[in-house]
């Protein structure tokens, strides 16, 4: 988070972290989570909002955004190599961001949840078997 702060010094950050340790390969994860925080960051209009919510046996990482969101019938087809919303977004990059983030997340037995937000941009979620 500290990390992507200093990318994006104008984007409010909202966090909320628990304790807790999930099974998994540390690296890959952290992946995962900055590529999620800077999507988030890259569409949002102010703000993006970062949970991480231990809930029983699992942790559960949350990364919304108030941007202008994904449409429903296109939250499956972002995950896909080389796949991006349209042209106007000029967000540069090349289209693999999420599609890395779910290739780690299914080595981790995880699905990624894409939804719609509260803050009424994108919503990304996942959660990680904890270490007992």
């Amino acid at each position: 988070i500290r990390k992507t702060q200093l990318l994006y010094p104008n984007i409010e950050f909202e966090v909320l972290l628990q304790n807790g340790d999930s099974k998994g390969d540390p690296r890959l994860l952290a992946r995962a989570t900055e590529n999620l925080l800077i999507n988030g960051c890259k569409f949002c209009h102010s703000k993006v909002r970062v949970n991480l919510i231990t809930n029983g046996q699992y942790c559960c990482l949350q990364i919304e955004d108030d941007g202008p969101g994904i449409p429903a019938e296109l939250q499956k087809q972002i995950t896909q190599p080389f796949v991006k919303l349209d042209n106007s977004r000029n967000a540069g990059g090349f289209g693999l961001g999420l599609a890395i983030v779910k290739s780690i997340l299914d080595k981790h037995q995880t699905q990624l949840e894409i939804k719609t937000s509260e803050l009424g941009g994108a919503y990304f979620g996942g959660c990680f078997k904890k270490y007992e």
